[in-house]
C-alpha cells in the first residue's frame, strides 16, 4: 500500500491534484461564505456548524469565502483575482457571479462522482454476465421442452415486472423482449430428444455483437428516453448502460486466459461450487486488468458527461460538474477564464487517472 501511494504522489503536479481531489470532497465546507470560527456578541461559536448568520465581528476561515452557489450579480463575470464582498475572487465569477473556482471544485467532486459510479454499475453488469455466461457453461445446463417453457415464461415475467418498475416507458418494453428473444435463440441449442441445452459463450459474444452494431449516439438516445428520473444517478446509469461492453471484454478475454490453468482446472476437479469457484480463483487474478481499465473507463465517463451534458441530455441545470461548466462556457467566449480553469482542472483528472492506470503495468 504504502509503495501505490509513493507512485501516485511521486509528481509534484500530481501531489496538487491530490490535495484538491480531498479538499473537494468537504468543499462545503473549505469552499463557504460561512466562516469556520466567527465571533459575534463577544462570543466565538463554530459558525458553520451551529449556522450563525451575519455579520460577524471577527472571523477565521475557510479557504474561500464563496459557494460555489452563491450568486451575486453585481460581480458578474469578474476576472480572475478581483477582490468581491468576502474576498478575492481567484478564478473570477460566472455570468451569475459565481465564484469560479468554488464551481470547479464541486465540479471536480461530481465528476468523480459521476465517473467512478458509472464505472462501478458497468462492472457490476460486466461480472454478472460473465457469472451468468461461466455458470451456464460450467453446469451445462440442459431443458427438457416442458421446463424450457416454464422457464422462458417465467423469464418474461419478471422482465416485465423489473422494465415496469425501473423504467417508464411502455412502449419501448417490445424491443427489450425482441432482444431478450433474440439472445434466448441464441444461446439455446436443441439436441436429441428435443433437449435443450445452454452455452455461455454465445451469451457475451451476441450481446456484444447487439451492443456493436447500433450507433452509440443512437444508443445514447433512446438509453435517455427511459429514463424520466434526472440527477447525478440517473446519469451515471446512463453511461454504466453504454460502456458495459469495454469491461465485459476484458473479463471475458481475462477468463478465457486463465480458466485452463492447473489450480483451475484441479478446483473444477475438487467439485468446489462455481460461485467460490468464480470469485475466489478467477476474479482475485484479473485484478490487475481491471484497474488498469477502470482508470481508463474513469476518463472516458468524464469526457462522455462533459458530450451529454453539451447535447442537453446531462446533468441537471442545478448540478455542477466539469462538463458542465465547459458547456456553459460556450455564450461567454469573451470570458477566458470560463473556459480555461474548467479545462485544466478537467485536464488534470484525466492525466491524474492516465497516471494511476501506471501502478499495476
Amino acid at each position: 500500500m504504502t509503495s501505490i501511494l509513493s507512485k501516485i504522489t511521486a509528481n509534484l503536479g500530481l501531489k496538487l491534484f491530490v490535495i484538491l481531489i480531498v479538499l473537494s470532497l468537504f468543499d462545503s465546507s473549505f469552499f463557504n461564505e460561512t466562516p469556520w470560527l466567527a465571533k459575534k456578541s463577544d462570543q466565538w461559536s463554530l459558525a458553520q456548524i451551529q449556522k450563525v448568520k451575519p455579520p460577524y465581528e471577527k472571523r477565521f476561515g475557510p479557504l474561500v469565502p464563496y459557494r460555489y452557489d452563491q450568486m451575486n450579480l453585481e460581480w458578474s463575470l469578474s476576472s480572475p483575482l478581483t477582490k468581491g464582498p468576502n474576498g478575492v475572487h481567484w478564478f473570477g465569477t460566472d455570468s451569475l457571479g459565481r465564484d469560479v473556482l468554488s464551481m470547479c471544485m464541486r465540479g471536480l467532486k461530481l465528476s468523480l462522482f459521476i465517473g467512478v459510479l458509472a464505472c462501478l454499475i458497468a462492472l457490476s453488469i460486466s461480472l454478472f454476465l460473465n457469472f451468468l455466461a461461466g455458470f451456464i457453461d460450467y453446469k451445462k445446463l440442459t431443458f427438457t421442452p416442458i421446463t424450457f417453457l416454464l422457464t422462458c415464461l417465467l423469464g418474461f415475467i419478471l422482465l416485465f415486472y423489473t422494465y415496469f418498475t425501473w423504467f417508464t416507458k411502455p412502449d419501448s418494453f417490445l424491443l427489450f423482449l425482441v432482444v431478450f428473444l433474440f439472445l434466448l435463440f441464441n444461446v439455446a441449442q436443441v439436441g436429441e430428444k428435443l433437449a435443450i441445452s445452454f452455452e455461455g459463450d454465445p451469451l457475451i459474444t451476441s450481446m456484444l455483437n447487439i451492443f456493436k452494431s447500433l450507433p452509440s449516439l443512437l444508443v445514447v438516445l433512446v438509453l435517455a428516453s427511459l429514463f424520466d428520473r434526472s440527477g447525478l444517478w440517473g446519469v451515471s446509469i446512463l453511461i454504466g448502460l453504454i460502456i458495459w461492453p469495454l469491461f465485459t471484454r476484458i473479463i471475458r478475454a481475462e477468463i478465457m486466459a486463465i480458466k485452463e490453468q492447473d489450480y483451475i482446472i484441479a478446483a473444477k476437479l475438487a467439485n468446489i461450487s462455481y460461485p467460490r469457484l468464480y470469485f475466489k480463483h478467477l476474479l482475485v487474478n484479473i485484478y490487475k486488468p481491471l484497474f488498469v481499465v477502470s482508470c481508463f473507463a474513469i476518463n472516458g465517463v468524464i469526457l462522455l458527461e462533459a458530450t451529454l451534458s453539451f447535447l442537453g441530455i446531462g446533468v441537471p441545470l442545478d448540478a455542477v460538474t466539469l462538463g458542465s461548466l465547459i458547456s456553459g462556457a460556450r455564450t461567454n467566449i469573451a470570458s477566458w477564464w470560463l473556459i480555461v480553469f474548467p479545462g485544466l482542472f478537467l485536464f488534470y483528472i484525466l492525466y491524474f487517472f492516465s497516471r494511476l492506470s501506471n501502478i499495476f503495468k
